[in-house]
């Protein structure tokens, strides 16, 4: 029983990174959307509204594989950012299909899609090596 109390010990102990991670990674996107969109009429509401909107598709495609990968840490690792971008490939054409009725193959030669999932897998893999791949991380206590 104390070794399960240890293992719980130490995943409370990590969940605040994971948070600061992904709100950090929704704000920072929201901001490149914002940009590129040219959407500056609504301001920090946007920014806001980007974030909320944002934070979901990362919590569902981003922060399970980031816990994966924190079995492992490290920092800034190349193959984490290519495993980010598998992921936010499938999750981009996932929320495409969920606000479109039909998968239409023409998304993948628009760059805009190329650069939502690049920038995406980016700004995640950059605030996840600043916050969880830590080489002594709470986990490996």
């Amino acid at each position: 029983m104390g070794n399960l109390n240890m293992k719980a010990s130490h995943v409370s102990d990590v969940i605040p990174y994971y948070f600061i991670s992904l709100l950090l990674t929704s704000i920072s996107y929201s901001f490149v959307l914002s940009f590129w969109n040219g959407d500056t009429n609504w301001g920090m509401a946007g920014v806001v509204f980007y974030s909320l909107f944002g934070m979901i598709p990362f919590l569902i495609f981003a922060v399970p594989i980031q816990v994966i990968l924190n079995k492992k840490p490290k920092k800034f690792n190349f193959l984490y950012l290519i495993v980010y971008l598998f992921f936010a490939l499938i999750g981009i054409i996932i929320l495409y299909l969920f606000y479109n009725d039909s998968f239409n193959v023409e998304i993948l030669r628009e760059a805009y899609y190329y650069k939502l999932i690049i920038s995406a897998a980016v700004i995640f893999w950059l605030w996840d090596s600043v916050f969880l791949q830590k080489e002594n991380h709470v986990f490996h206590r």
